[in-house]
C-alpha cells in the first residue's frame, strides 16, 4: 500500500511538473522601439527602416580662401576722463550704468588710473567661443555709421553666462577720449578667420533662437550640437561650432527635431 502511495504521488508530482514545462509564457505584442536615449543622445536600432531617410556627410576641412570676421555687436561702458573738483582738474569714470559695470565684474570705484581716455567696452558672444578667445587677446572695435573710426582693443574679462547660452566679453583700450560710454561699435574678431566649417543648409534644425545639426558621436548613435551661423547662401553656410571629419545628418535631420532635449 504504501509503494502504491509512492508511485500515484510520484506520478502527480511529475504532473504537474511536465504542466509547468508546456504552460505557455506570455509574450507582448508590442513591437520593440527603434529609438532609445541617452540624455541628449538618440540611439537607432539597427534593424530600423529609420535610418535609410537620413543622408551622413562628413564635414569637409575649411577652404582657405575662405575668410571670415565674426562680427558682435557692442557698446563703450565707461571711460575716465577729467573733472572738477574745487578748481582742481582730476581723473574720474564716466559710467553709462554704474550696474552694469558692477555686474561684468569691473570695480572702477577702486581702479586707479593715471590717464584720461581709458575706455571699456562689452559685447556678446555665443557660449561656444568660451574655450576659444582668452583675456590678452586683441581684438578691433569700428564706430557705426564712422567706418574709418576704429581702434585695436584688448579682452580684459570673459563672463561666461551658462543659463542663456552666451559669453559676455570685456575689453580695455586707451586713447579713447571720443569713445564715451553709450556709443555702438561693430566688435570684430578675426582670430575666426578661416575656422568656420561649410555644411549644407538641410542639416539645420531651429528650434527657439538657436540652430543644431545632429552629429554622430558613434553608428547610428547622433547628438545635437549647437551652431553658429557666421555666413550662409540658401543651399549652403559656414558655420561655427564643427570640426573637419564631423558626421553629421546633413538631410533627413528634422525628423529627430522631436527627440531635441529629450528628458
Amino acid at each position: 500500500m504504501k509503494l502504491f502511495m509512492g508511485i500515484l504521488i510520484g506520478i502527480v508530482l511529475m504532473g504537474i511538473f511536465t504542466m509547468k514545462q508546456w504552460q505557455p509564457t506570455t509574450q507582448s505584442l508590442e513591437p520593440p522601439s527603434p529609438f532609445a536615449f541617452d540624455g541628449d543622445k538618440v540611439i537607432i536600432a539597427s534593424w530600423s527602416k529609420f535610418l535609410k531617410h537620413l543622408e551622413i556627410t562628413t564635414v569637409a576641412a575649411t577652404e582657405t580662401q575662405k575668410a571670415v570676421d565674426y562680427h558682435t555687436v557692442g557698446q563703450i561702458i565707461a571711460l575716465s576722463n577729467t573733472s572738477n573738483n574745487l578748481g582742481q582738474d582730476q581723473i574720474a569714470w564716466v559710467e553709462l550704468d554704474p550696474e552694469l559695470t558692477k555686474s561684468v565684474g569691473l570695480d572702477l570705484a577702486n581702479n586707479k588710473i593715471n590717464a584720461v581716455g581709458v575706455a571699456y567696452g562689452l559685447t556678446r558672444l555665443p557660449i561656444e567661443y568660451a574655450g576659444i578667445i582668452q583675456a590678452g587677446q586683441e581684438i578691433e572695435i569700428a564706430r557705426y555709421g564712422v567706418k574709418d573710426v576704429n581702434a585695436q582693443v584688448k579682452i580684459v574679462k570673459i563672463i561666461p553666462k551658462k543659463e542663456e547660452g552666451k559669453v559676455d566679453v570685456v575689453f580695455q583700450f586707451s586713447g579713447a577720449q571720443d569713445w564715451f560710454p553709450g556709443t555702438n561699435c561693430d566688435v570684430i574678431f578675426p582670430f575666426e578667420r578661416n575656422s568656420p566649417v561649410r555644411i549644407p543648409t538641410t542639416a539645420f534644425i531651429h528650434k527657439g533662437m538657436e540652430e543644431f545639426v545632429w552629429i554622430e558621436v558613434a553608428p547610428h548613435q547622433f547628438e545635437p550640437r549647437s551652431i553658429t551661423v557666421v555666413d550662409s547662401t540658401p543651399d549652403t553656410a559656414w558655420v561655427l561650432g564643427l570640426h573637419p571629419g564631423n558626421r553629421i545628418i546633413s538631410r533627413g535631420g528634422i525628423l529627430l527635431k522631436p527627440f531635441l532635449h529629450q528628458e
